[in-house]
């Protein structure tokens, strides 16, 4: 409700009634709110759940009417034709800083709070919805919300709306996921009437409602700032917590948290305050949260996943209960340790679902209802394969759109997304992902060897064979089968290695290979580049073998203020086990090699051009990277393939994500310097070999 301060009411005057559209509200919630601001008797027709109601003017202009609409908003209105506009203005910078820092003003609070939408959460409703809670939880006791909160609603039935919405919220409580945040941690808040009901996970609730109960949250009130010219809409909660559950009442008593809702990048974040406008955090004042979607959908969000410096104990009980609520197994682990300021000794932990003894496949199968599969032919959309900050799998739930989990099979981690029954918009998959159109474009004769790039081999045994036979096909190495695993960016970037340098591999020694993806694909983030490690160990004959499953690499991010992310996420999962070797038959790498620049149409004169602008990028490459002396370091830029390799002493497996510039922190590669263009001696000539690299 609270974004009604944030829309422009479109209002088409018809007679003596209007037409209100509320595009992300249900009718009957607004149709009241908006009735008690002005202080009209409105009735809406023909039905409270449609997104578009006739309001009767019972003795009253339509003049009249938007006037006293427009006072009690604290809006302004305006007519343009037959239609009039109902919006409140923007706030200016110095107000906007004022609400971000110093809440405690009387006149600034009055401003921002024209008119209570929320009423307080009385001792005896919280009392009683605690209650509730406490008998569900008891062993043996059904774990149905939605009927709990069914009972809890019949009991204020007969008051008024303001109320009717409180029950309406903690019918939502579950995906809201309500916590407190005692000093040093940080958890998520989310108390958005839902603009549509949707089956809500038992599970889910519970963890919610624990919260509830065991931290005695009280609710007051909620606040909303309009849109800012720099096109943030910002919604301000405030929460109040009992004397007896936080540490420190005089500092800890109230917090002020800012939502930041992004229209340019459809990601929001939450920054806490305390009355004096302070942190109440050791570091980092900000979290960021998991909202998919643009603007109307991030409105509607119940956030399943989260992000940040939460408590290992509430990480762990959250990732338990959404495994209850699929029946599959959950694991705790700590997958890195960060390095960066603020997080020095910080271990940042996760509960892994594992679908054991079955494919995700098989697994969404079960789970028709509940899950959808991407079509290939969906995710070949021009928006689709240009978006690549979010990761989103091949496989998504459609009972709760905005809600995205992390989960776990045998071939490694897969996020759950909803999918977006509206479009496309929300459809967006990483590369490691692409074997969906890779496979179907291998049997079509569609794709070639450009496309091999964007193969993550993480693929059950079943699917992975038809896959490997096809790239074997089209590199013209003979496959025996599909438990003959290979990874083709393995194989692709080993063969792009330079004559001398690869002559300094011997035989049964490691060396770290670093794959740079960038290109069309990164057209909306063209400075963003992932690296891949990974350890490559040639044999005596023609081939690769791969080190333990340790080495093989995980993908990490690190999240700061409205900076992006990356899940965790295993490279290679199961799909090469220990010892696993790559048999090249009939063919070596220099020959592997001769095909790729083959089936590119290149000619000698072509390689050895960009022999020689390896050889003066990795000059270059050394002193911007300040690397060892001793490494001889080499980069590549074709096409759509950025390749740094190091031969160091190091042999373990690692998968990190360059940020951009202006966002990764300062031990970070630039990742302008490894995206540099050929120099402008060289474009001239390359034009004769069709295209600049």
């Amino acid at each position: 409700m609270q974004n009604l301060l944030a829309l422009a009411l479109i209002v088409v005057q018809t007679a003596k009634t209007v037409d209100l559209e509320i595009p992300s509200l249900r009718a009957d919630y607004a149709v009241a709110a908006l009735g008690k601001a002005a202080g009209l008797k409105m009735e809406g027709r023909p039905g409270l759940q449609d997104s578009t109601v006739a309001l009767s003017l019972q003795g009253a202009t339509v003049d009249e009417v938007m006037q006293r609409l427009a006072k009690g908003l604290g809006a302004n209105w305006s007519r343009d034709g037959e239609t009039l506009v109902l919006d409140r203005p923007a706030l200016t910078a110095q107000a906007r800083t004022q609400a971000r820092g110093k809440f405690a003003s009387a006149a600034l609070k009055k401003f921002l709070d024209p008119y209570p939408l929320w009423p307080r959460l009385d001792a005896q409703m919280l009392k009683d919805l605690q209650a509730e809670m406490i008998k569900a939880r008891a062993p043996g006791a059904p774990h149905d919300l939605q009927m709990r909160a069914a009972k809890l609603a019949d009991e204020f039935r007969k008051n008024d709306p303001e109320q009717r919405m409180l029950v309406r919220l903690a019918k939502s409580i579950g995906p809201s996921v309500i916590g407190s945040v005692p000093a040093g941690e940080r958890k998520l808040f989310s108390l958005r009437p839902t603009a549509k009901q949707v089956p809500i996970p038992s599970s889910v609730a519970d963890f919610a409602n624990a919260w509830i109960n065991e931290e005695r949250l009280l609710f007051d009130y909620t606040k909303s700032i309009p849109e800012d010219q720099d096109g943030y809409t910002y919604s301000t909660y405030r929460y109040r917590y009992s004397d007896n559950k936080v540490p420190d009442t005089s500092e800890m008593s109230e917090l002020w948290f800012i939502v930041e809702n992004s229209r340019s990048t459809s990601t929001m974040w939450v920054d806490a305050f305390k009355a004096d406008g302070s942190s109440p955090f050791s570091s980092h004042s900000s979290l960021t949260v998991g909202l998919n979607g643009e603007n109307d959908m991030a409105r509607q969000a119940k956030p399943i996943e989260v992000e940040g410096r939460f408590a290992p104990s509430a990480r762990a009980r959250f990732g338990h209960l959404v495994a209850q609520y699929w029946n599959v197994k959950a694991t705790d682990r700590n997958v890195m340790k960060r390095d960066l300021p603020g997080f020095a000794d910080e271990t940042q932990g996760d509960t892994m679902l594992a679908f054991e003894g079955e494919t995700l496949v098989a697994w969404a199968k079960a789970q028709k209802e509940n899950l959808v599969a991407v079509l290939p032919e969906r995710m070949a959309g021009g928006n689709a394969l240009q978006r690549d900050d979010v990761d989103i799998s091949s496989v998504v739930t459609d009972w709760s759109r905005g809600d995205r989990a992390k989960v776990e099979h045998k071939s490694g981690w897969m996020t759950v997304v909803p999918a977006d029954p509206v479009g496309e918009r929300s459809v967006r998959f990483p590369r490691r992902e692409f074997f969906y159109l890779l496979d179907k474009g291998l049997q079509s004769g569609k794709l070639g060897l450009d496309d091999l790039a964007d193969v993550a081999t993480r693929l059950d045994d079943s699917d992975f064979a038809e896959v490997y036979n096809a790239v074997g096909k089209l590199l013209g190495i003979p496959t025996q089968n599909g438990s003959e695993l290979t990874d083709v960016r393995a194989l692709r970037l080993y063969g792009f290695l330079d004559k001398p340098e690869r002559a300094r591999v011997k035989a049964g020694e490691a060396v770290e290979v670093v794959s740079s993806r960038s290109g069309p694909l990164l057209k909306e983030v063209d400075r963003v580049v992932f690296q891949t490690r990974f350890r490559v160990v040639p044999s005596d004959y023609p081939g690769i073998t791969f080190g333990k499953e340790d080495d093989l690499g995980w993908m990490t991010g690190n999240t700061w203020a409205g900076g992006p992310r990356s899940e965790a996420s295993h490279v290679f999962g199961s799909g090469l086990p220990v010892g696993t070797r790559l048999v090249f038959q009939k063919s070596s790498l220099t020959a592997v090699r001769s095909k790729m620049a083959e089936d590119r149409g290149w000619t000698d004169d072509r390689i050895q051009l960009v022999d020689n602008y390896l050889r003066e990028r990795a000059m270059q490459r050394q002193q911007l990277a300040q690397y060892d002396k001793e490494r001889v370091a080499a980069v590549v830029n074709l096409e759509r393939l950025a390749v740094k390799v190091d031969f160091g002493d190091k042999s373990w497996g690692q998968v990190n994500m360059i940020w951009p510039d202006d966002l990764r922190p300062a031990s970070f590669v630039t990742p302008s310097s490894v995206l540099a263009q050929f120099p402008d001696k060289y474009a001239e000539e390359l034009k004769k070999f069709g295209g600049g690299g």
